[in-house]
């Protein structure tokens, strides 16, 4: 018997509807609706038209009852930290971009305040400019709180507006530098000593809890209040993990706009070494830890493909790996960088700061565009070994022994699985380019009581298909990662003195 739900998956550049059919022991997704341009610049600030994405989600919805009128469930993840306040009168705050830098000077106040071990020992995360932390207090700086009813996550805030029902999902919660990993409820010694409102914080509630109906003609052109919205993995990331089988013997990069490098554990890991490395301790779906680290991912390609665009040149992923393929190796000129410099972290203008840091660094200056690609392509599967050997010296982890796979849209790069390959020397699984949708409807088929714990790992396992990636040319790749390893380091020594700088 099929058995349907409904998948609501924003990423940062765009957002879709996807109705997935449990049948036969499998699951099978159809995308009803996709659509993107929701990242908006107002008065020099870059916002989330949290109205449009609204709309588009019903809009959706709408769609989905035409396809599956008895669809039982939906359920919305969507990036971490960004968030929405809801004033006493009902008022809502256009949401903040993550990268926008309003929050900076905050960042580096409450840094100084607090220092980087206290925020990591108290919330297991890595402290970032873009955590919700910092942008809340940066927002209360300018605008104080008092008339603030709920500060909601922007997959809460969904749900709220579909339900009338604010709460907060753990994942989600997670991402906020706000958290207690421990106790799993917001830290309120750490809320009190940034000065902010314990009030403004809804009830955390576990993955899987269902929320409530959809209210009666939020819809208008639809009655669906038997419609029930389930507290999904609300961030995509525990989400798109919860799709991979056999969790527990993986790696994962969760690939799409961010890289999300990391694996699961059963509590947090907070010590040294993991906040020197960058890592953070975030909730799965299942109520575990993910240790995992927020590498900038396939926005850069994206970015390079929209400055194409801007001078008449057309480029797809599929584009992009023939011409890498049928480059003349003689000629090429692949530049080296850190992936996660700032600067190459805000919109628009890629291609020339690949080119500039080029020059800077006195390394070749990439300028066709299979370079350009090739050099984002090549620099993001040497961050990715980079990050692991971090990693790995935590022996616990047992790093080495497990396997690495890639899911989300990245896995159908044929170019970024093989350079991955290549760089860790090591056979790369890719597959589940659906993972965020796919372990979405997942926990909603489980809080609907159509699945147990028992049968979801067979689910995994029919749904799932693996292309296995081998690495080749092992030497040239090693020779070629002590070059950028030798250039990223410049990087990050430069960043520091910068920065040291700026602080003097």
């Amino acid at each position: 018997m099929k058995k349907n739900v409904v998948a609501v998956d924003l990423g940062g550049s765009s957002g879709r509807v996807i109705l997935g059919e449990l049948a036969d022991k499998k699951l099978t997704l159809k995308e009803i609706h996709r659509f993107k341009e929701y990242m908006i610049n107002k008065n020099h600030h870059l916002y989330w038209d949290i109205n449009k994405i609204f709309r588009e989600i019903a809009q959706g919805l709408q769609l989905a009852s035409e396809v599956s009128p008895d669809f039982m469930s939906i359920g919305i993840d969507t990036w971490g930290v960004d968030f929405g306040l809801v004033a006493n009168d009902g008022f809502i705050r256009t949401p903040f971009c993550y990268r926008d830098n309003y929050a900076n000077e905050t960042y580096s106040a409450i840094q100084n305040q607090l220092g980087t071990q206290y925020l990591f020992e108290r919330t297991g995360l890595h402290a970032l400019a873009i955590n919700s932390l910092f942008q809340l207090v940066a927002q209360d700086k300018e605008t104080p709180l008092q008339q603030i009813q709920f500060f909601l996550l922007i997959p809460d805030l969904l749900n709220y507006l579909f339900t009338g029902i604010a709460k907060t999902e753990l994942s989600i919660a997670s991402t906020t530098q706000l958290l207690n990993p421990y106790k799993n409820q917001w830290d309120e010694a750490l809320i009190e000593k940034v000065g902010l409102p314990r009030n403004i914080f809804p009830e955390i509630v576990s993955t899987g809890t269902i929320l409530g109906p959809v209210l009666p003609k939020v819809v208008p052109e639809l009655s669906l209040e038997h419609v029930k919205v389930i507290n999904v993995a609300a961030h995509d990331t525990a989400s798109a993990v919860f799709s991979i089988p056999a969790l527990e013997d993986h790696l994962f990069i969760s690939s799409g706009t961010w890289s999300i490098l990391g694996l699961e554990i059963d509590t947090p890991l907070i010590k040294s070494e993991i906040v020197e490395a960058g890592f953070s301790n975030e909730k799965s779906a299942a109520g575990r830890t993910l240790l995992l680290k927020n590498l900038t991912g396939l926005w850069l390609i994206e970015e390079a493909i929209k400055d194409y665009q801007n001078i008449g040149e057309s480029y797809n992923y599929e584009k992009i790996a023939a011409l890498i393929n049928h480059q003349d190796q003689a000629k090429k000129n692949v530049c080296y960088f850190d992936t996660d410099d700032p600067r190459f972290s805000s919109p628009g203008g890629i291609i020339q700061k690949i080119q500039q840091f080029a020059v800077q660094s006195q390394q070749r200056q990439p300028m066709t565009a299979a370079s350009i690609f090739q050099s984002i392509y090549t620099s993001l599967a040497f961050k990715y070994k980079y990050t692991l050997e971090k990693l790995a010296q935590n022996p616990e982890l047992n790093v080495a022994e497990k396997h690495l796979v890639i899911v989300g849209g990245g896995s159908k790069s044929e170019v970024l699985c093989q350079y991955t390959a290549n760089a860790l020397n090591k056979s790369v699984k890719s597959g589940l380019s659906e993972a965020t949708a796919i372990g979405n409807c997942l926990m909603q088929l489980k809080a609907n009581g159509i699945t147990s714990e028992e049968k979801l790992e067979a689910i995994k396992k029919n749904t799932a298909i693996f292309k296995v990636y081998e690495p080749e040319a092992a030497v040239k790749w090693n020779a070629e990662y002590g070059v950028y390893k030798k250039k990223m380091e410049e990087q990050i020594n430069e960043l520091s003195k910068n920065r040291n700088s700026s602080n003097d």
